[in-house]
Formats: C-alpha cells, sequence, structure tokens
C-alpha cells in the first residue's frame, strides 16, 4: 500500500474565525500537533486507499500596530478537517503521523508566502491560488519520494526541521508585505479645522471661525483650495457702498476662497513643513441695504477684494495607518495641521489696502497608494 499525497482545500468566504462553533470536528494550526484520533473518517477519502488529510483555509481581518503604524491585512487560519481526514488502521506509525504534520506545515508555508506576494504583486489572493496549489503537489511528491511515504524516520525529521526554520522566516509581518512598497508619487490631502484672523484695519476687527481646504499633491507640490468664513469681528468705522451700509459697531461676517501652491522643503519622522502662496478673494458682510435694493434682495451685502498673501504649513502626524486589505494597498496619515497665514487684501468701497495675520489649527488627512519601486 503507498501512501497517496494528501489533498487540501481553501475557502475565500470571509466569516468570524472567533466563533467558537469553527473549532468543532477541527484542528487549527498552531494550537497542537496531529495526533492519530484526528483522521475520523471511516471510509477512505475521495478514493485515498492509504490516507487522505483534508486541510481547510479561512481568511480574517487583522490590525496590528508596529512602530507606530497601523497595518490593517488579512491574515488566514489553517486547520485540519478531522471528519474528512482518513488514515489507513494497518498503516499507522509515528513516522508517518510526522509526516501529515510536515505536510500541514508546508500548507501553511505556502498560504503565508502567498499572502505577502499577494500585496508586493498588487494582486487578490484567489488569483495566486493555482500557482501555490501546483507548488504544493510538488514538494509533496518530493517529500514523498525523499521520505519513502513517510516511512523513513530520518528523512522526515530532518524536512519537519526545514520547515520548522521556514515558518520562522515566514511568519506573517505586515512590514514584509509593504518591504519594497514605496508611497506614490500623486496624493491627497483634505483639512478641516478652526481660524483666527486678525486684520490690521480701520474698518474691522479680529473674527474667528472654521476654515476647509484639500489639495492635489505630486511629488513635493501641493495645489489646493482653502475656504473660510469666520465671525464676530465688528465694524469699526461706518462703511459706505453702492447698495448699503455698515455701521460702526456692526456685527460682521467674513470670509475667504483662496488657491495656494505649496512645497515641502522637510518630511521625516513625524513632522512636515510646507510653506505656500496663495491668491483669492477676502470679503466681509453686514450693515443694511438701501431701500431701492431691500426689494430685490433683503440680505447684507458684500465688501470684497482680491488677496494675496503667503504662509507655512507645519504638519505633526498623529496616525499612520496602511490598509492592506485589497489590492489597492491605501495608506491614510492623520496629522495635527498648523497654517499660519499673511495676506494683503485690497477691499473696495474705500477701505483700501488691509494687511492680515491668519492662522488655522485643525486635522489634516493625506491618502496614497502603495506602489512598487519603480
Amino acid at each position: 500500500m503507498c501512501f497517496v499525497p494528501l489533498q487540501a482545500q481553501i475557502t475565500f468566504s470571509k466569516i468570524n474565525v472567533d466563533n467558537d462553533d469553527l473549532h468543532y470536528g477541527m484542528v487549527k494550526w498552531g494550537e497542537r500537533k496531529l495526533r492519530w484520533d484526528d483522521f475520523r473518517a471511516t471510509k477512505p477519502m475521495n478514493g485515498k486507499k492509504s490516507s487522505y488529510v483534508s486541510l481547510l483555509a479561512k481568511p480574517r481581518d487583522k490590525q496590528r500596530i508596529l512602530d507606530g503604524i497601523k497595518y490593517k491585512y488579512i491574515d488566514w487560519d489553517n486547520y485540519v478537517i478531522q471528519n474528512q481526514s482518513w488514515m489507513d488502521a494497518n498503516n499507522m506509525n509515528e513516522s508517518k503521523l510526522k509526516h501529515c504534520q510536515n505536510q500541514f506545515a508546508l500548507w501553511v508555508y505556502l498560504v503565508r508566502k502567498m499572502v505577502v506576494e499577494s500585496v508586493r504583486e498588487m494582486v487578490s489572493f484567489d488569483a495566486q491560488y493555482s500557482e501555490m496549489q501546483r507548488a504544493f503537489d510538488e514538494e509533496i511528491d518530493r517529500m514523498n519520494t525523499l521520505t519513502d511515504q513517510g516511512n523513513n524516520a530520518q528523512a522526515v525529521d530532518s524536512i519537519a526541521d526545514e520547515l520548522a526554520k521556514k515558518l520562522t522566516d515566514a511568519e506573517l509581518n505586515p512590514r514584509d508585505m509593504v518591504r519594497g512598497l514605496v508611497p506614490s508619487k500623486v496624493y491627497w490631502m483634505g483639512d478641516m479645522g478652526i481660524l483666527a484672523s486678525v486684520p490690521f484695519s480701520d474698518y474691522h476687527g479680529a473674527s474667528y471661525g472654521v476654515s476647509f481646504g484639500a489639495s492635489y499633491n505630486r511629488c513635493k507640490r501641493l495645489y489646493g483650495l482653502d475656504i473660510d468664513m469666520s465671525f464676530f469681528s465688528k465694524c469699526k468705522k461706518q462703511i459706505l457702498a453702492k447698495k448699503g451700509h455698515i455701521e460702526e459697531g456692526n456685527w460682521l461676517t467674513c470670509g475667504a476662497i483662496t488657491s495656494y501652491f505649496g512645497y515641502n522643503i522637510y518630511n521625516r519622522d513625524k513632522v512636515a513643513l510646507t510653506p505656500f502662496i496663495g491668491v483669492g478673494v477676502r470679503f466681509f458682510d453686514g450693515g443694511e441695504r438701501y431701500e431701492e435694493y431691500k426689494e430685490k434682495n433683503n440680505v447684507t451685502y458684500q465688501c470684497a477684494g482680491f488677496s494675496t498673501g503667503l504662509g507655512l504649513m507645519i504638519d505633526y502626524k498623529l496616525k499612520h495607518t496602511i490598509n492592506l486589505q485589497s489590492i489597492f494597498r491605501i495608506a491614510t496619515e492623520t496629522q495635527l495641521r498648523v497654517k499660519p497665514y499673511f495676506s494683503v487684501t485690497r477691499y473696495g468701497n474705500g477701505v483700501g489696502w488691509v494687511p492680515a495675520i491668519n492662522i488655522a489649527v485643525g486635522i489634516n488627512t493625506k491618502t496614497y497608494r502603495m506602489w512598487g519601486e519603480e
């Protein structure tokens, strides 16, 4: 009677492997070694005349934090299905049982290896399954030949030592999955925060509000747009305009729309520095319209003007996540952004040139893909 290479099966449906019912009738890799009573099938499985070990791999989502980076990836739990595994009662010895354990170890090693390769090569796990199954079958044939179908105890022990070393080297580590990958040169950023704007003007005072921004980034260059809205400013001197007037003491609503260009000069460890220049429009609203304009639109008018200036983005990295659960390999960095900005605006209606110091403090999110090195 000859020992027939074991067969393996894999499932790609995601389930919760922490469910207690999942372990019923199964032996999970790493919990213990195989025993004779793990071969519970009452008759030969799939026509096998000597033995058959049924293997199963199931995926699960996993998170791990290493060096301050949170990795999200798919790990795989491997099992022997006891009721589908069979061994000829007349062909049992300790060497053959260890041979079965070696083949279980081989399966685990190849699964781990494929997980890493699927991330690095940006392909799905199931796309590589056929290649892994072929490698598994070929290695089983080699092991059977070297061990005389598991009867050569010395050869079985040698293979066990070899596989133990391979499994140690192939221990799933998300840092190995991203080794050789580099951030995309193109990425997107978005930020929101609180804003303070202090103009040096005889007409209106400081205001406080919120700031929203987004940018397209290529290498070190940033192209972005900011929208600011601020409140709690009071008019300090009467302003007369074509459609209305603002009296001293009136509350103002201020705002700005600014496009900007920045260039990153420092990005190391947890800090990034990006000076930028911006152009756009700034405005403030308040007061009352003249009677002839109220019938058309009973809203406050705008005192607006062209604005330009320069500033600095100071980003402090709070959280870094790399998601390897799909072939897209998305990385996200969440940063505390402090953005001081000096602006000069030429308002109409006699207000004239107004310099201002502005500062926004908020959260910035940077999203990009991980690619193989060119």
